[in-house]
């Protein structure tokens, strides 16, 4: 029990730390003036996470809309994510051991199927000439 809780505390504290760090990384990178997905430069394709700090940016301004617009895997990933640590956190406390035993990872894979898919419906479009981080 104390060892899964330790681990719950150990990857609520990694996943804490690493937004810090993502908006730390992406204030700096802006105050230089370094802006852009290299992949997109390179490429002239999104790749899964562009507009994804846009994306979280309007979603902290409650535009759900925007927020979609810009990269719809960032929202269905927060949730997904808030419920997993959620449904972990109440195992926990219940001293459930049934619910770190059973198969919880279907939803995830689903997660990664629409991501993949949503990387390739949206370069799809790009290069069929519609933007949908424009519309």
């Amino acid at each position: 029990m104390k060892k899964r809780v330790g681990y719950w505390l150990l990857i609520n504290a990694i996943v804490l730390v690493s937004v810090i760090c993502f908006f730390l990384g992406v204030g700096l990178l802006r105050s230089l003036g370094l802006t852009g997905c290299s992949f997109y430069e390179n490429m002239h394709l999104y790749c899964p996470g562009c507009g994804g700090t846009r994306a979280l940016e309007s979603l902290l301004h409650f535009d759900i809309i925007s927020s979609l617009k810009y990269n719809a895997i960032l929202l269905p990933g927060i949730i997904l994510f808030v419920y997993y640590d959620l449904r972990s956190l109440l195992a926990l406390w219940l001293c459930d051991d049934k619910y770190f035993l059973e198969n919880k990872y279907i939803p995830v894979l689903a997660y990664v199927i629409f991501t993949v898919l949503h990387f390739i419906v949206r370069n799809v479009l790009l290069v069929c000439g519609i933007d949908l981080m424009l519309l």
